[in-house]
């Protein structure tokens, strides 16, 4: 499943950050962002340093027996935070490589699902200490 296209997005906050991987969180009122694609080419958050959170909600019917579900997260720049309906998925730093996560229990109930993940890319100042390319 493909899950390009229109996602809700808000800068994060620390409300945010607690109650933002909550599926039954109303998020009908975000600004929508395309994936893929960064948060500066949308004209509200051409100036946002980040952190941002980008939420998607799908339908997926449950995994078939002996079957196994996997979440490919491609591209992200440059760290990200992943939750399935409110249980933390794990995270990723880096954007060359796509990172994977086993989700065949999460999406073994119920049909409709959200996918949260806090994207940030934190600015290198010194130069000569990076650990990162961005």
């Amino acid at each position: 499943m493909d899950l390009s296209g229109s996602w809700r997005a808000a800068p994060l906050d620390a409300e945010l950050n607690r109650s933002g991987a909550d599926p039954d969180l109303d998020d009908s009122g975000w600004n929508l962002v395309e994936v893929p694609g960064h948060w500066g080419e949308t004209p509200r958050y051409q100036h946002a340093q980040g952190p941002l959170l980008y939420r998607r909600r799908f339908v997926h019917e449950p995994t078939e027996p002996g079957k196994r579900s996997w979440l490919s997260v491609e591209g992200v720049l440059a760290q990200s935070e992943i939750w399935l309906d409110g249980r933390f998925v794990g995270d990723t730093f880096g954007y060359f490589v796509p990172h994977q996560f086993e989700i065949t229990e999460a999406l073994a109930d119920p049909v409709e699902h959200v996918l949260a993940i806090e994207v940030s890319c934190p600015e290198q100042r010194d130069s000569t200490a990076k650990r990162s390319l961005t």
